[in-house]
Parts: structure tokens; C-alpha cells; sequence
């Protein structure tokens, strides 16, 4: 059993707590680290408190929060809580009994079938995106095929 799958979970209010350790939310990766981090853990519940965190960056930019949001999807490998939780802890955050719910098998459950259903959307999002695009390019080259018929004479 690795360690991501040992630990107890994070509930929100600990994560967003996380943040504040986490020193700067101006740095555009940084922030689209934490964003994604919470987002591929809590899902839309999590926007409000990365909201917030945002809101004490001189370059904040509600729209451009909002619309960084939207564009966060849940990618097998990508940035998960771990994210936060190292970041954190390199900010000066210590875990204390508070902090670490007794484990809940039945959450654990939840979260990662949560998680499994935004992947396989995402993935459903790109296949249908690909078929399109494969069928649009095929309908180009179609078109191109009959230009070019008129003027081979």
C-alpha cells in the first residue's frame, strides 16, 4: 500500500487551511497548482477556497479565476492534493491530531469514485473532441478533392 492510498482524507476546511501556508499565490504556476490540486480532490466545492486564497494576490482577477477553474480537469496522474499538501508543509504547515480525521473507508470510496467519473468524462470530452475533428478533416479534404478535380485538365 503506497502512501496516497494509506492516508486519511483531508476534509475541506483543513485544505483550505493548508493554504494559507502556501505563500504565493501570484505565481502563476503556484496558483494553477493549488487550483488543480483542490479541484481534482473536492471537485466545485473547493472553488470558493481558492478563491479566497487568490483574492490576497495583488494580480487578482475574478473572471480569470473563474475561467482557470473551468478549465481544471481531473487527469489520472495529474496534479492531486499532494500538490497542496507538499507546498504546505515547504510553507511551514505541521499536521496536528486536529488535522487527521479518523480514516472513513466509506469517504476514501466516495472521493475516488468521484474522481474515477470526472476522468472518464474528461477522457468521454476528448475522445468526442478527437471524432470531431477527424470527421471535420475528412470533410476538408473532400472538399479539396473536388477543387482539385476541376482544374486537372
Amino acid at each position: 500500500m503506497t502512501a496516497a492510498t494509506a492516508r486519511a482524507p483531508l476534509d475541506l476546511r483543513t485544505a483550505e487551511r493548508m493554504l494559507s501556508f502556501v505563500p504565493d499565490c501570484e505565481d502563476r504556476e503556484t496558483w494553477l497548482a493549488m487550483g488543480m490540486a483542490l479541484k481534482s480532490e473536492y471537485g466545485d466545492a473547493a472553488f470558493d477556497a481558492w478563491d479566497r486564497w487568490s483574492q490576497g494576490g495583488g494580480n487578482y482577477n475574478a473572471k480569470a479565476c473563474r475561467a482557470s477553474w473551468r478549465g481544471f480537469k481531473a487527469r489520472a496522474g495529474g496534479v492531486g492534493i499532494g500538490t497542496l499538501i507538499k507546498f504546505a508543509k515547504d510553507g511551514g504547515y505541521r499536521f496536528d491530531t486536529d488535522d487527521r480525521p479518523a480514516p472513513d473507508g466509506v469517504e476514501l470510496a466516495r472521493r475516488k469514485a468521484e474522481r474515477a467519473a470526472r476522468i472518464a468524462a474528461e477522457q468521454r470530452d476528448r475522445a468526442s473532441l478527437a471524432a470531431t475533428a477527424e470527421a471535420s478533416a475528412g470533410r476538408c479534404a473532400g472538399v479539396s478533392d473536388k477543387a482539385n478535380i476541376g482544374t486537372r485538365m
